[in-house]
């Protein structure tokens, strides 16, 4: 279980909610700065949480022509945490949820690799048969 000044070192950032005009999707917009002030990157994902300290996630999208005090929420994140236009949210990484992701993603990733590798090697004996068989049936 987290102790709560484990909580508490994680950057955040209190914005203001501005509904978008997508109702669903997952995924919240901030100026860019925001991303460098929580130090994530584009498509991380990052903790919402309203003033009774529900919280959601979601994926963190750039946009330099949102402004820096702002959230653009879509209209189903903006029911999950029970707000409206106007009102502020926290937006915190969750470093434990960043690192557990792009270690499932690395997995995930040496898993491709390998079976591509499989594959490879399937293919290319298979080729391999078919021209010792096609020699045979020449000969």
């Amino acid at each position: 279980m987290k102790k709560e000044n484990e909580t508490e070192k994680m950057p955040s950032v209190k914005l203001k909610v501005k509904e978008s005009p997508v109702r669903f999707g997952g995924s919240v917009r901030v100026h860019d700065s925001i991303l460098k002030k929580l130090g994530c990157e584009e498509k991380d994902q990052i903790v919402l949480m309203n003033d009774d300290e529900k919280e959601i996630l979601n994926t963190i999208y750039a946009d330099d022509l949102v402004a820096k005090d702002t959230v653009i929420l879509r209209t189903d994140a903006m029911e999950d945490l029970d707000v409206k236009e106007g009102d502020e949210i926290t937006l915190k990484v969750n470093k434990e949820i960043l690192e557990d992701m792009k270690d499932k993603a690395g997995d995930l990733k040496d898993d491709v690799k390998e079976k591509s590798g499989d594959l490879k090697d399937n293919v290319k004996d298979k080729f391999s048969k078919d021209e010792d068989e096609d020699e045979d049936k020449e000969e």
